[in-house]
């Protein structure tokens, strides 16, 4: 975002009578945004740190059903979520794509063969595809030819979605912001308030000019996700939100090359993990964990986190011998889970008792989600990324009575425009390039191209990204600091080495011409920048 947008933008913040004060950046905030700006209300959308800086860039990056909640009878959530599935393979080629998954079947599973047929087809029938499959040893080994066999008799294979999923967050706020919502990043909501006329007040820091100011609206949303409770108990002492860590380690281009993803059961546990293909690498993850450290800073790895996603891919596959040096990067994010019928207050008091009960383990907890109205801040968390616009629809259904004058109406249509490839034929890309390019900028690819070079097309360190998309990023897409350019527009700080070190001079280059960062700003920058890598990002000491 230039620096004269930015001004406008935090100009009109402080003047303007919004509808809606969105709080939140992630993907629900943005798709909160989307549909209440494309039904003509005013919206301003604040947040803290970066877009996408909380789950929405360190999630798992699948766009599913959920196989387990089927599973478990919980067919609303599970039909939810694959029409939604099937909704963004549908409008976000490229960017959602489809993915097969196997299901690895232990030996001591034999009759739950039948069972996962069962499950399969309907889990199919539901999304309205088919496309699953029990495959025997042999099938399943000529797929992953260095899989240990000795206790798997099959797999059961099917079909859901992976995507990039902070490029998801920014296709989504493109869509809001050409609509007309103002976005800014890096300013924090302190606190807010009911006034005497019934409107909302926040009162917001800008982190980057350092001031304090207030804004009003008729509603105030609260889409802050593991942040939620903070800004709600203002109004309400409660805590619905259990913080759930889930931790991914991302392993270096070539170790354990796959093309489809596992699920398979941990030696030790018998929880569910994926060993999946994303970008290139190989990932695995993720772990379920009470997450007690500060929210204000990036959660991390821990070392027996490490170990036990090791242990994982070396029980299946031993013949690799995968060490923690076949690691290139790693990644935590803190999911906002809802604890059922507030479970997690319960049990938070009940730790003070020793015949109270203990918390239900954090696998046990629901995905799905809840919004709440507190005198007009309404807040969701929960859910899942594949739901973001079913979240966003019930929140302005709840926002409705506080919206004098207008009328909630649920409909279907589409979160994106439709995207055209019709490109400048004098530029060096293939198919493949172009077909990249159109998801990663929707409609606005015709602009992304018209402003690249074709000197800056040449793919970066044998990854997909090019020059031509920092520069980009630096003049369009809101990057206020050198981390949300490799972590979040570009994910090049998880897949180079040490965070990517070797495009270091490429990126001062760059940042100075289009940011106008002089060289002390830059080493300010970098320090910066390393210090949240080797924190958060990188293997535990």
């Amino acid at each position: 975002m230039s620096i004269e947008k930015r001004r406008a933008n935090l100009q009109n913040a402080k003047d303007k009578n919004w509808d809606i004060i969105v709080v939140g950046g992630g993907i629900t905030g943005a798709g909160v945004a989307r549909e209440a700006i494309r039904r003509g209300l005013s919206v301003l959308l604040l947040e803290q740190k970066d877009f996408a800086w909380g789950t929405s860039s360190r999630s798992s990056k699948m766009v599913h059903g959920g196989l387990r909640y089927l599973a478990m009878g919980d067919r609303k959530l599970t039909k939810e979520s694959l029409l939604e599935r099937e909704r963004l393979l549908k409008e976000a080629p490229g960017l959602v794509e489809r993915m097969g998954y196997y299901f690895l079947l232990p030996k001591s599973w034999k009759p739950w063969r039948l069972v996962m047929k069962i499950l399969l087809a309907s889990y199919d029938r539901i999304a309205g595809i088919r496309n699953h499959k029990i495959c025997n040893i042999d099938e399943l080994g000529q797929t992953f030819t260095s899989l240990a066999r000795a206790d798997i008799s099959g797999a059961a294979y099917y079909t859901d979605a992976v995507t990039d999923d902070s490029r998801l967050v920014y296709r989504v706020l493109q869509e809001a912001e050409a609509d007309g919502a103002a976005l800014l990043n890096y300013c924090k909501v302190d606190s807010s308030r009911v006034l005497d006329n019934g409107l909302q007040s926040i009162e917001v820091v800008d982190e980057r000019a350092k001031n304090t100011f207030c804004c009003t609206a008729k509603v105030i949303v609260n889409s802050t996700g593991a942040w939620a409770d903070q800004l709600r108990q203002a109004r309400i002492e409660e805590q619905r939100v259990r913080p759930l860590k889930g931790s991914h380690i991302v392993l270096k281009k070539g170790v354990l090359p796959i093309e489809n993803a596992i699920s398979c059961q941990h030696p030790e546990d018998k929880r569910s993990v994926f060993v999946f293909p994303w970008e290139g690498h190989s990932v695995i993850g993720t772990t379920d964990l009470d997450h007690d450290d500060s929210l204000d800073e990036e959660a991390r790895i821990s070392s027996e986190e490490l170990d036990y996603l090791l242990a994982i891919v070396r029980h299946h596959f031993p013949a690799e011998a995968i060490s923690v040096n076949d690691i290139v990067s790693t990644w935590s994010g803190v999911r906002p889970v809802i604890a059922g019928d507030k479970q997690f207050a319960r049990a938070q008091e009940a730790e003070q008792n020793e015949k109270g009960k203990s918390k239900k383990k954090p696998s046990k907890e629901r995905r799905d989600h809840a919004v709440w109205d507190n005198e007009g801040l309404i807040s969701a968390a929960g859910g899942k990324l594949t739901t973001f616009r079913v979240m966003a629809l019930d929140v302005l259904e709840k926002a409705a009575p506080y919206l004098e004058g207008w009328a909630f109406e649920r409909d279907e249509a589409p979160v994106f425009r439709r995207v055209t490839q019709e490109a400048d034929n004098a530029l060096p890309l293939n198919g493949d390039q172009r077909d990249y390019l159109s998801a990663c900028y929707g409609f606005r690819f015709k602009d992304f191209l018209s402003s690249a070079k074709s000197t800056e097309l040449e793919s970066l360190a044998e990854q997909k990204y090019c020059l031509a998309q920092l520069r980009w990023a630096l003049r369009e897409e809101w990057v206020e600091h050198l981390d949300d350019l490799l972590l979040r527009r570009t994910r090049l700080g998880l897949l180079l080495p040490n965070g990517a070190e070797q495009l270091f001079d490429a990126c001062k280059l760059i940042c100075q011409q289009e940011l106008s960062w002089s060289d002390e700003h830059w080493s300010d920058e970098l320090e910066r920048y390393q210090a949240i890598w080797a924190r958060s990002y990188s293997v535990p000491a």
